[in-house]
């Protein structure tokens, strides 16, 4: 998966040129990746998204932000795919996983994760944020991480046997609802990101 996301990360250069800090550095981002993905599975080992999920407007300000900004990388890495933009996807994902998940958003839920109860709102609600994310993050890293995504994709919660034989049936479900920030929700979320 290293030297496959190398290819991405060196594909829009004219020369391509192995060293060795490119892969110090590849293995650094691809670091990122597992970690974002290992927290989002760790947290969601007892959610049932038919019966724990709390529908979009119900949610938690906080969570309906980070919602919408899911929505926009969305409809960035579509269009980045159907250029075949590569090295666009790469940046944008390890962009969104460290400055606005890891460094924002994992560390101001962490109390509703692990000190609110069990069944309570607000933990129910970034969990359910989380499971909405891991939907992307597997749809959209799978033809660039392919080890990685096998390796995650047992610990996942799937609907069906056949869902979870088939990540086209999975990817299906895993579309977005539109949704607008209102001004009070953007000014309030500012100093957030």
């Amino acid at each position: 998966d290293v030297l496959r996301l190398w290819a991405v990360y060196r594909s829009d250069y004219p020369s391509i040129r192995l060293t060795e800090g490119d892969i110090i550095n590849v293995r650094t981002m691809y670091i990122q990746f597992r970690k974002t993905i290992k927290y989002i599975l760790s947290n969601l080992y007892d959610f049932n998204p038919t019966k724990d999920s709390i529908k979009l407007q119900n949610r938690d300000d906080l969570d309906i932000y980070i919602y919408s900004k899911m929505q926009q990388l969305e409809t960035m890495l579509d269009r980045y795919y159907d250029e075949l933009n590569f090295p666009a996807i790469y940046k944008l994902l390890n962009k969104f996983c460290i400055e606005i998940l890891q460094n924002n958003y994992f560390e101001v839920i962490k109390y509703r994760l692990y000190i609110t109860p069990k069944d309570g709102f607000y933990r129910r609600s970034v969990q359910t944020n989380l499971y909405d994310l891991l939907g992307i993050f597997v749809t959209y890293l799978q033809p660039i991480l392919p080890l990685l995504f096998e390796e995650s994709w047992p610990y996942i919660f799937h609907n069906s046997p056949e869902e979870e034989r088939n990540i086209l049936l999975f990817r299906d479900t895993k579309d977005l609802e539109k949704i607008e920030l209102n001004d009070e929700q953007k000014i309030r979320h500012k100093i957030f990101l």
